[in-house]
């Protein structure tokens, strides 16, 4: 299996000169504006079931014959992008601690912040009685979920919506996403960063795993795997594909004739062989990378003032459904979406500013009292003199803003 890595790791570095320029770990990406658009994809999608109750007419799901959504097509794109960020914060953090604390400080403040605008604000526009939503035992139920980014059990509201009693019913893939963070954490404690061919098989082994999985489901059931274990067993695979492109972006060309081979995996696989969901985390995950990293696509620096994707995605749903309650039960599809996309657009800035942005910047500023801290002290000639410490800090930062060196282990 390892002569099999070796062999498409030497076939990639021969074909990178000849297919064009590679994938970069800089900032010359459109990784924000593709998740802003795939926020607000996913709200579209949404529209079909929360406003009519069915999602038959939505474009991809009658395009692939009831395989895929268009919010799943975002979710799956989310994941695959995740893999790759998330990859690269492990490699330019200095321990997993400060690892872990850099994740939880991304998803933990907006989740919880949402759920609780959910359990209080939603539920009781909603119609649920006011007095109800402070009882003790709904407080404690809050308690328990929120931290490990579950959703608490919601009052009885939305009975008469085409999807009834569902208060917010995006969040679920959250908690699935913290624990890939886990896993990749693992990965990288165990050595396998260091061995990528190792990280290359495990992708190939998921596939495989997904492939078996889907054939099973077809033909004999899911052997009786839960729910959780065939949620982890499709996002696995696009995790793992977005560690994968990380890893290799050395070797990976960006070249337009790929992207259009990609395109027709990706086509035929949904509509003859009816396989989408396994041959994403291949053709799915080439095609967008090829759009983050494209000449010809340069949407750069589009969360200069703000990352709202996060924030649209947690309050979309809830929006949705209050829309629906307000109208009567009822909403055409495109109707929904033009409503309910400004103003989870406008809430997901709102979070943005308001809850997440504030709990990544504390860091920094006490590196920045510590460095002043350290300026004010002078050895006896006047230099100024700096600790052990503060020379291993500064030696960190410099191998974080030097390119990383490829593994070709």
């Amino acid at each position: 299996m390892f002569s099999f890595g070796r062999g498409l790791e030497r076939a990639l570095s021969e074909s990178t000169a000849k297919k064009g320029h590679m994938i970069s770990a800089s900032r010359e990406n459109n990784f924000d504006a593709l998740r802003l658009v795939l926020a607000v994809l996913v709200i579209y999608s949404h529209s079909f079931p929360l406003g009519i109750g069915g999602q038959g007419n939505e474009p991809l799901i009658m395009f692939s014959r009831g395989q895929l959504t268009l919010g799943g097509f975002a979710v799956d794109c989310f994941f695959v992008i995740s893999g790759y960020l998330i990859a690269q914060s492990w490699e330019r953090t200095s321990s997993p601690w400060k690892y872990m604390r850099k994740r939880i400080a991304r998803i933990h403040p907006g989740f919880i912040v949402a759920t609780a605008v959910s359990s209080w604000v939603i539920v009781i526009c909603a119609g649920a009685p006011w007095r109800s939503t402070f009882d003790w035992h709904y407080l404690l139920d809050f308690l328990k979920a929120v931290p490990l980014l579950r959703d608490p059990q919601w009052p009885q509201v939305f009975v008469n919506n085409p999807f009834p009693r569902a208060v917010n019913g995006s969040t679920w893939t959250i908690h699935y996403e913290f624990f890939c963070y886990i896993g990749l954490a693992v990965m990288g404690l165990v050595g396998m960063f260091a061995r990528r061919r190792l990280v290359l098989l495990t992708f190939v082994v998921s596939i495989v795993v997904l492939g078996a999985t889907e054939l099973s489901s077809c033909h004999f059931g899911s052997y009786g795997l839960t729910q959780v274990a065939l949620k982890f067993v499709r996002f696995i695979p696009l995790y793992l594909a977005g560690v994968v492109y990380y890893l290799y972006r050395e070797v990976l060309p960006c070249n337009g004739k790929l992207a259009l081979v990609a395109l027709v995996g990706l086509v035929v696989s949904a509509r003859p062989f009816e396989w989408l969901t396994v041959a994403f985390p291949i053709f799915g995950a080439y095609l967008l990378f090829y759009v983050a990293f494209s000449r010809h696509i340069r949407v750069y620096g589009f969360a200069k003032y703000g990352d709202y994707s996060y924030g649209t995605y947690l309050y979309a749903f809830p929006i949705q459904q209050l829309l629906v309650h307000w109208h009567g039960g009822t909403v055409a599809p495109m109707r929904l979406f033009a409503l309910s996309a400004p103003l989870a657009l406008l809430v997901g800035a709102a979070s943005w500013y308001l809850v997440e942005r504030p709990f990544l910047r504390p860091r920094r500023k006490s590196d920045n009292h510590q460095s002043s801290f350290r300026s004010q002290v002078r050895a006896p000639d006047g230099s100024r003199l700096e600790s052990p410490k503060a020379e291993s800090r500064d030696h960190k930062l410099k191998e974080w803003i030097s390119p990383l060196r490829p593994s070709d282990r």
